[in-house]
């Protein structure tokens, strides 16, 4: 329960604690005997927003060399790992560009992207201030949707469309209701 209240807790503390509550985060973060992975990622991501990069700058490294070599496949799930971490750190323009690569390196070698990949292009320019390039990512996202070749577990379900408050910006777009209507 832990990993689901350290976003709430990055949302309610954005400046770092006091010197022995910021000690007692850390002492957690590094904990790998005992602390689960995922718990120590997302205090990584806490202690980040707090200056304290060098949990995260590991991982994020690796994921840059893996998204320049190797097969393609290596690569894009490389880059997709790298936009959901800057997610998660709230990069939010950077994890756009990271999706701007990925979807460039797609086009270069006829590497099929998912619909999903695409929405979550198109909530991380709406959160970035990118409004124009949100809603060219949603009309490829729903563009694939309609292609009977694409597995139902890759699409995004019509109430996420309607609901998710990270496109809100998106809806008001003027070409919204006809990608809608897709």
């Amino acid at each position: 329960h832990r990993i689901r209240l350290v976003p709430a807790l990055r949302d309610l503390q954005p400046t770092p604690p006091d010197a022995s509550h910021l000690e007692g985060v850390v002492e957690i973060a590094e904990d790998s005997a005992i602390e689960p992975e995922s718990l120590r990622s997302v205090l990584g991501c806490m202690l980040w927003q707090w200056g304290k990069k060098s949990y995260v700058q590991p991982r994020i490294d690796r994921l840059l060399r893996t998204s320049t070599e190797g097969e393609v496949e290596d690569r894009v799930a490389a880059l997709i790992a790298l936009a959901d971490l800057y997610y998660a750190l709230r990069e939010y323009k950077i994890s756009a560009a990271t999706h701007v690569n990925l979807q460039s390196l797609a086009n270069g070698t006829q590497f099929e992207l998912k619909p999903v990949d695409y929405y979550s292009a198109a909530c991380v320019h709406a959160l970035g201030g990118d409004v124009d390039r949100g809603i060219e990512a949603l009309a490829k996202c729903v563009e694939l949707q309609a292609s009977l070749d694409v597995d139902s577990s890759h699409k995004v379900e019509r109430e996420t469309f309607e609901n998710d408050p990270e496109i809100r910006g998106l809806r008001q777009h003027e070409r919204f209701a006809a990608i809608f209507a897709k």
